[in-house]
């Protein structure tokens, strides 16, 4: 999955949204939370205990220096941060 920011503007609001295939990247990170996998990746990469989508979403939100998902929507540093995590994820799930 391509995971290249897109951005929208609109009239009505004037920030800046990055988008993951037509979708916002916290909707794409809301997925990734979900998934046995990741939470398998985060406790490799940490040592920390991540055992359910919860945990998940609160250690990932750390790691990427956010407190709501939403901000990956609109600060490019935060969704930076997460495409480089969801790119490490997705090369260490594809090695093994």
């Amino acid at each position: 999955m391509n995971t290249v920011p897109k951005q929208e503007h609109s009239q009505q609001n004037a920030q800046q949204r990055f988008t993951i295939n037509n979708r916002p990247a916290s909707n794409f990170a809301a997925l990734v939370i979900q998934q046995p996998l990741f939470w398998g990746y985060l406790h490799a990469k940490t040592g920390w205990v991540v055992n359910d989508s919860g945990s998940a979403d609160t250690l990932m939100k750390k790691l990427i220096g956010v407190s709501s998902k939403k901000e990956i929507d609109r600060d490019e540093f935060a969704l930076y941060r997460f495409n480089l995590m969801f790119n490490d994820y997705r090369a260490t799930v594809n090695a093994a």
